[in-house]
């Protein structure tokens, strides 16, 4: 009885560990096509660089944070404009969607590209 209880305690712990290492990791690298709302209009390639750095464009590299699925910019072209959430869609993309600090509104989606 005491070896099931333990069991069971062990494979909890495993399965709580797992779920939080998922629910915690940042945004795949690669390049991010952006597009401003529902219209779609075309605003830029985003660049996931590795687990905390990012680009826009050409512009100089910044900084981001991973808290569950939800992005903080500290730094670079995003700092004090935008939060980010990222997802996977239903197509197994990923993608960003970015939310102006100034209206709390969710204004650009930025998609990872194919084959990447």
């Amino acid at each position: 009885m005491r070896r099931a209880f333990l069991g069971i305690a062990l494979c909890a712990l495993v399965l709580a560990s797992a779920a939080w290492a998922v629910a915690n990791h940042p945004p795949p690298t690669g390049k991010y096509g952006c597009a401003l709302g529902p219209g779609g209009e075309y605003a830029g390639d985003a660049y996931i660089l590795d687990g905390k750095h990012y680009r826009l464009n050409k512009s100089k590299v910044g900084v981001f944070v991973t808290h569950g699925r939800k992005l903080t910019f500290t730094s670079g072209v995003w700092h004090g404009l935008f939060n980010g959430t990222w997802i996977v869609d239903t197509a197994h993309r990923p993608q960003i969607a970015l939310t102006e600090l100034s209206s709390g509104f969710t204004v650009e989606y930025c998609e990872r590209e194919k084959g990447l």
